[in-house]
């Protein structure tokens, strides 16, 4: 994690000339190449529960685990559509601290608690496509435009942005693949958990 800053500067990461965000992205094999050249550790929440992750890090969702939940917790009732959906089975990836103000972890909470709280605000649940979109906005920002600390004594932006939009389109993909596996539509409603303190 702490050669991420090291592997932004590898232009063997970049887009293959000629290659567009969409057809890069859209490819399980390049996304994985995308991940191992940045530095980003990606898989389900599961899955990275059982691999070794450096200190001061932690898994964040790409889609808030809450916003598939009925009710308060981690686990529990589903919202409809979404009936085969685990916290385990989501694609998460590795982000700097925890909920400290100023690093990365916090920056996404806070940009995905401020949706959902405008959501509540205006009545309307969002859609899983709705938050992957927003979700995909705000990494590309964490990567790119934001004086957040990423790692310790690295505060800044990672990426171009030409990179950072790359690197939160495949995760996005990453997470849309697998929510098509596990059969839970894009159009489904997802609950405002994050507007009521739910993580």
């Amino acid at each position: 994690m702490k050669n991420r800053a090291r592997a932004a500067a590898d232009a063997a990461a970049r887009q293959a000339p000629g290659q567009s965000l969409d057809v890069v992205a859209s490819c399980p094999a390049q996304r994985q190449m995308v991940f191992q050249k940045f530095g980003l550790i990606v898989g389900t929440y599961g899955d990275l529960k059982k691999r070794p992750i450096p200190e001061g890090y932690q898994r964040e969702h790409f889609v808030p685990n809450s916003c598939f939940m009925v009710g308060p917790g981690r686990t529990g009732k589903t919202v409809p559509g979404a009936e085969n959906y685990t916290e385990d089975q989501a694609i998460a990836y590795v982000v700097y601290d925890n909920q400290t103000p100023g690093t990365e972890h916090k920056f996404l909470t806070d940009a995905a608690r401020a949706f959902a709280k405008k959501l509540e605000a205006q009545g309307k649940p969002a859609t899983l496509a709705e938050w992957m979109d927003h979700m995909e906005a705000v990494a590309a920002a964490m990567f790119a435009d934001r004086p957040i600390t990423s790692a310790p004594g690295e505060v800044g932006p990672l990426f171009s942005p030409e990179d950072a939009a790359l690197l939160a389109r495949c995760i996005r993909e990453e997470y849309e693949a697998q929510m098509k596996q596990l059969g839970i539509p894009l159009d489904t409603r997802l609950r405002n958990g994050l507007a009521v303190g739910a993580l």
